[in-house]
């Protein structure tokens, strides 16, 4: 794609994706009506953990382009979890859930994803 500000290189992977209907609340196992794209979002984690580049991060964020987001403030909250396989619900809406607009994984949670 080019090169950034220090001169690397900048570059991104292509998956061929399945289309992505929309939900229909009240279907059976459907419980949204916006994309069904779990699927999607599998591959693009398996595509970033099977390229090796995350493994020398204590945390990976997934971050939506409209997403407001401050590493320093994560870094305060994520610190004392170094090296725990965990990661941050971000919903506490009726009980506790992971929406898309960020998500934080600790490296050795995404290590007991890979080996599953």
């Amino acid at each position: 794609l080019g090169k950034d500000e220090c001169g690397n290189d900048i570059w991104t992977w292509v998956n061929d994706l399945p289309s992505v209907p929309m939900g229909k609340i009240g279907q059976p196992g459907i419980a949204t009506g916006s994309y069904l794209n779990t699927r999607t979002f599998i591959m693009a984690w398996d595509t970033l953990i099977n390229s090796g580049k995350i493994w020398n991060n204590d945390f990976v964020v997934k971050a939506d382009p409209d997403c407001v987001f401050f590493p320093d403030r994560l870094r305060e909250h994520a610190r004392p979890l170094k090296g725990i396989a965990t990661f941050f619900l971000n919903c506490q809406m009726q009980e506790a859930k992971l929406f898309g607009a960020l998500e934080v994984f600790s490296t050795p949670a995404l290590r007991k994803y890979q080996s599953q």
